[in-house]
């Protein structure tokens, strides 16, 4: 009847069955699904009745809570995430499910362990069990080669990673962390398609660093935090431009950080603390414009802080702690206006904590301690208004306290082992704060009893007496200096003036004996090192020409330069009217006796006069050979002096005002103190 129903409405036989084959088809699969589905519910407890009121045999599997289907009626996921689960899987039904590509069943209390079976579930892509309690070790894993994602963290397995991980063309996201895993890392990860991102911190892993997993510039996070990896980082990874999160902290990792990876554009996190890192952190971090925290702590690292580090504009958190770090804080650290942390202590930091820190606006924690900081704590330092803890304990910082710290809710202040000294603000001075100003002897308090009384004398007349003391100070410096410059300048002018030789090309140069001398070379023998005499209006040299011949050659200082002369020779200078001059050298010129020094030739321009006599060794024969030799001098000083007050001209003679000045200069007394006489013979 039903059949002659369906063929009077005028639908052909073929409708018919191919309705009713599709509709057993389905039957069919639902009946081979469903039993498996009822299984994995029987093994399965839950707080939370309403999870399986729709598992029941009456209705479709495909309607079941957490489960879905493809256009053919086939499950194709488990989606039981969170719900409270416990008992133990089993997978040798699930695996049944030949069209199940995705198990998430992450955070329950699922136990027992992964048994083999799961290799059965050849189509899998997705696989989340993480946040459970299971034991054991990875089950066979060989045959999930379509394995996309993979998450078993914090879900207590144990033993080796499955070198066919290495295998697994598709795989780009591998989640291992938080169990106890050992062995290496299959190397081969990432060498087909790269690796999206990767994380099996905390484990016992060891082994170095697969080279591949930035293949394809895919990779999001590398976090390989708190294992035994060894090693270096693989250079590559430094134009693993799409990484955000590099993250190896507390391994055993080594060498020097490959230049580029320090300012990736888009990392976020460089995390490499407690390693045996070492080198300099690069210039290249200044084009790090993304980069919010770095994490530096515990290495080797040395060379100066780059000043490009203020240029990383996203810093959050600096964190630099015991490496080796030197040099200066940068200057232009200011620029860092969201830098909340600030971690430099146990380096070898010096110079000065720059001024520049108080446009940090955002710094909440400095700490600065354990380095070779000198000068004062600036009192921009203050200024923070966030600022929560400071440390800047075991420097050698001087000064006072920054009133304007007094402002600051602070939860820690350690300013101890330093050269500070001054009064301790009151708002500061608490119990809690005391053992922070311990090793600066020259604070004190009026409030804390571990630190000497302060004097009753005001800060502001403590430093109006250290402004007066160092206005004082300089000023004598300044003194000093001045007096030292002008010596100098006097010094450098005589010295300057005894060596100037005239630089005319106007000479007249005069004969009084025959000789056969070059003018030219007596000039040039006018040298410092050449001095033999010196007296008030010139000095005295030794010139020895190139035929051997020596003369003694006395040079006169000019009128504009001298115009005291208590000499002879001061007689002989030049002047406009040289009618006296040229008497005076005729008259010495004139002499011919056995006894009487020679004047050779005279050499004379506008500006300096040279007389050239005989060798000086030829006159001190004319001194008594029983004159001591430092008397020598002042006799042959005197001889000249004779020779002039016995001129045969009378008006050449000098006056008896002139002849006292002269002998004053020679002070004969002396010599004749001691008995010294010397004769004119002829």
């Amino acid at each position: 009847m039903f059949t002659g129903v369906f063929f009077r409405h005028g639908s052909p036989p073929s409708i018919f069955f191919t309705t009713l084959f599709f509709l057993c088809f389905v039957t069919h699969s639902h009946s081979n699904e469903l039993p498996s589905l009822m299984n994995f519910k029987s093994s399965i407890q839950t707080s939370d009745p309403n999870i399986f009121t729709s598992w029941n045999l009456s209705n479709s599997p495909c309607n079941f809570t957490g489960i879905l289907c493809n256009s053919k009626g086939f499950v194709t996921q488990i989606n039981l995430a969170q719900k409270n689960l416990v008992g133990t899987l089993p997978f040798d039904s699930i695996c049944k499910l030949q069209s199940l590509e995705k198990i998430s069943l992450e955070s329950n209390s699922l136990h027992g362990s992964i048994t083999d079976d799961l290799k059965n579930c050849i189509n899998l892509k997705y696989l989340d069990l993480g946040g459970n309690l299971f034991i054991g070790t990875f089950p066979e894993f060989s045959s999930l080669n379509k394995l996309e994602y993979l998450n078993l963290n914090s879900s207590g397995i144990s033993g080796e990673i499955p070198q066919e991980f290495g295998d697994f063309k598709n795989l780009t996201e591998l989640a291992l962390y938080d169990n106890k895993l050992t062995g290496f890392l299959p190397q081969k990860l990432g060498s087909w398609v790269g690796m999206a991102f990767i994380d099996v911190s905390d484990n016992s892993l060891s082994g170095p660093i697969p080279p591949d997993m930035c293949k394809n510039n895919r990779i999001d996070l590398i976090a390989l935090l708190n294992n035994s990896f060894t090693g270096s980082i693989p250079e590559n990874y430094a134009n693993c431009t799409s990484l955000k999160r590099f993250r190896v902290n507390k391994n055993s990792l080594s060498g020097v950080v490959p230049k580029g990876l320090w300012g990736l554009p888009k990392l976020k996190i460089f995390d490499v603390a407690r390693n045996k890192f070492e080198g300099s952190i690069s210039s290249d971090i200044g084009k790090a414009k993304s980069l919010a925290q770095l994490f530096l702590s515990d290495n080797q690292f040395s060379g100066e802080l780059p000043l490009e580090i203020s240029e990383a504009s996203s810093l959050v958190s600096i964190q630099l702690s015991s490496n080796r770090i030197s040099g200066r804080i940068p200057e232009n650290i200011g620029k860092l206006k969201k830098l909340t942390s600030l971690t430099l202590n146990k380096n070898n930091l010096s110079g000065v904590i720059p001024d520049s820190i108080g446009s940090c606006v955002s710094l909440t924690d400095v700490n600065l301690a354990e380095n070779s900081i000198s000068g004062v704590i600036p009192t921009s330092i203050g200024s923070l208004r966030a600022l929560n803890s400071l440390n800047l304990s075991s420097n050698i910082l001087s000064g006072e306290i920054p009133s304007s710290l007094s402002s600051r809710t602070l939860s820690l202040l350690d300013l101890s082992n330093n050269k500070l000294f001054g009064s301790i603000p009151d708002s500061l001075a608490i119990s809690a704060f005391k053992d922070g100003f311990m090793g600066n002897p020259r604070l004190c308090s009026q409030i804390l009893k571990d630190f000497q009384p302060c004097s009753f004398e005001s800060s502001s007349s403590k430093r109006l007496r250290n402004l007066v003391f160092f206005l004082v100070a300089g000023l004598m410096v300044v003194l000093v200096v001045s007096s030292a410059y002008f010596l100098f300048m006097r010094l450098k002018q005589k010295n300057k003036f005894e060596e100037q030789v005239v630089k005319t090309n106007s000479w007249n140069f005069k004969k009084y004996h025959v000789l056969n001398i070059n003018e030219n070379e007596i000039i040039d023998g006018i040298k410092a090192e050449n001095v033999i005499g010196k007296g008030g209006s010139g000095n005295v040299y030794k010139v020895e020409l190139k035929s051997g011949e020596v003369f003694a050659v006395k040079h006169i200082w000019t009128s504009n330069s001298k115009s005291d002369y208590r000499s002879s020779s001061a007689m002989l200078k030049r002047s406009s009217n040289s009618s006296e001059y040229d008497a005076e050298v005729a008259t010495l010129s004139s002499i011919r006796h056995v006894n009487v020094v020679k004047l050779y030739c005279s050499i004379t321009s506008e500006d300096s006069s040279l007389l050239v006599y005989e060798s000086k060794e030829s006159v001190l024969e004319l001194v008594d050979s029983t004159i001591a030799k430092h008397f020598k001098e002042d006799a042959i000083k005197v001889l000249r002096i004779a020779i002039l007050c016995t001129a045969k001209v009378p008006y050449s003679r000098p006056s008896m005002r002139k002849l006292v000045q002269m002998l004053e200069e020679v002070e004969p007394s002396a010599m004749f103190s001691n008995k010294v006489i010397v004769t004119i013979d002829g």
